[in-house]
């Protein structure tokens, strides 16, 4: 062989064709061989899902609406979790967990102060700051405590181990109705 000539062969060009199912032969058979498996795939991944349910419902706090808050749902088996807000007392779930949870409750029976304003959104992310700072520079950081407010719903439900609140979810669209007591 010459040096800058290529090699020709004199055998004949194999052509390549597409796979049998792509020819649209063997279906049939290739066809039933993948259907057991996407069939078992689909049902492992329904089968593996957790049920979920929807819940609504009202919650109150000394007989008035929370209007501003969160409820949420823990199952007490395996820790599964769903929440929503509470806004002028009304909630909804769309997928709480279904068996026993244990709900947790934050909320204020009057309306929170809007963080758009002048000094709320801005003051906190400013207080932040300057905790951040304070503690890269290592000086000791002062818990705020914040004083009694009567309007806020107590802290005790807002912690699972707390909460003391146990609702059985069961599966489908159902009412739940809280009023919480001091």
């Amino acid at each position: 062989m010459t040096a800058g000539r290529k090699h020709v062969s004199s055998r004949p060009a194999k052509i390549l064709h597409p796979s049998p199912s792509l020819r649209g032969e063997g279906k049939g058979v290739r066809g039933l061989a993948l259907c057991p498996c996407v069939l078992c795939l689909l049902a492992l991944s329904g089968c593996g899902s957790e049920k979920t349910a929807h819940v609504s419902g009202r919650v109150t706090y000394k007989g008035e609406p929370v209007l501003d808050g969160e409820i949420t749902m823990v199952t007490n088996k395996d820790g599964r979790v769903d929440w929503s807000f509470i806004r002028d007392g009304d909630y909804t779930i769309h997928r709480a967990p279904v068996g026993e949870v244990t709900v947790t409750v934050r909320g204020r029976t009057v309306r929170t102060p809007n963080t758009n304003a002048a000094g709320g959104r801005d003051a906190y992310i400013q207080k932040k700051r300057e905790q951040y700072e304070r503690e890269k520079r290592g000086e000791p950081i002062v818990e705020e405590v914040e004083p009694d407010d009567p309007a806020r719903v107590p802290a005790k439900y807002s912690q699972v181990q707390t909460s003391g609140i146990i609702y059985d979810v069961k599966p489908g669209k159902q009412e739940y109705n809280l009023d919480l007591k001091p």
